[in-house]
């Protein structure tokens, strides 16, 4: 696996890349492009959550809020 490796936070499991939040963001950012493109509502509010998740790590709150906000308005129009 290279320098990706697999970190446990609480009950999630998501893609890290050591030593290179940029890689890790630019990862998981084109991961939810493709479930935009392709409709994937439920990988959409994943990543969504994964990529507040990792702004809450680095303590930008402000941005990770924006991200939770989002896949839940997303969660509750399709109800997912």
């Amino acid at each position: 696996m290279g320098d990706e490796g697999l970190r446990r936070t609480g009950s999630h499991w998501f893609p890290r890349i050591e030593g290179n939040p940029g890689r890790a963001a630019s990862l998981l950012g084109g991961a939810l492009l493709s479930t935009m493109a392709s409709g994937d509502t439920g990988g959409q509010v994943r990543f969504l959550e994964l990529i507040g998740t990792g702004f809450e790590e680095v303590n930008r709150h402000a941005e990770a809020l924006k991200f939770f906000e989002r896949a839940i308005k997303l969660a509750e129009f399709r109800r997912i």
